[in-house]
């Protein structure tokens, strides 16, 4: 928590300043659609590649025609966005992001680490080596369990909201992702695109990764989601 506030206070002293220090980060501008009026919000292992990729389908002006974003963080928070884009584009497009039930997205995020943290930058690979040997337990009591989804600190609120208020104009359920991207299909006049599935990791079901304290560590941590999206074990 204290890593993320004190990155918005960097945002609000410098805003687009910083992007020369965000140049170590993994962008893309694949979420930030002018064409189309849309800013998507990618909260890591929420599908966030299969709804970018149903994005660029569905959006009919090639990529080489798009009008240019500045470079944003492949899973930059909302009011990261915000800052950087202004407060005129954000006011004026559609936002959107999807969650998930947090107890699935965390068995999702270890096993990402195990699976493909290594494959996705060389930064990461100590990090994944670290997990590689802990079991689920071990994992959950770490700040990677406690703090972080993939390598980003941050629960749903730290995406989502800023100073307590929700600013994303619609907030999609992976667990209902086909009915929900329909609406915002329907709600932005896009052709509906049935929507492919991406960066899937092997596992089985959630429940059997869990105990009692390990339920518990992340109903607490991720309260506000559990409570305004009406998740359960």
């Amino acid at each position: 928590m204290r890593k993320i506030t004190k990155l918005r206070s960097y945002l609000k002293l410098f805003g687009k300043k910083l992007l020369g220090y965000r140049k170590r980060w993994n962008y893309t501008n694949g979420r930030i659609r002018h064409e189309q009026n849309i800013i998507f919000i990618h909260i890591p292992k929420t599908a966030g590649n299969s709804i970018t990729a149903a994005l660029a389908k569905a959006d009919p002006v090639c990529n080489k025609n798009r009008k240019r974003s500045p470079k944003i963080a492949k899973h930059a928070k909302a009011f990261e966005i915000r800052c950087l884009l202004g407060e005129k584009i954000w006011n004026k497009y559609f936002t959107f992001s999807f969650v998930r039930n947090p107890w699935d997205l965390m068995v999702s995020s270890f096993n990402w680490w195990r699976q493909k943290g290594k494959q996705r930058l060389e930064r990461f690979a100590r990090a994944a080596d670290k997990i590689e040997s802990m079991d689920f337990e071990q994992f959950m009591h770490s700040r990677y369990g406690r703090f972080m989804i993939n390598e980003r600190y941050g629960n749903y609120h730290d995406w989502l909201t800023e100073q307590g208020n929700l600013i994303v104009d619609y907030i999609g359920k992976v667990e209902d992702i086909d009915q929900d991207w329909k609406k915002i299909c329907q709600i932005n006049n896009l052709d509906y695109i049935e929507m492919p599935h991406k960066n899937k990791s092997k596992r089985s079901s959630y429940r059997n990764y869990y105990n009692s304290e390990t339920r518990q560590i992340v109903r607490e941590r991720f309260k506000w989601g559990i409570e305004r999206f009406n998740y359960s074990f």
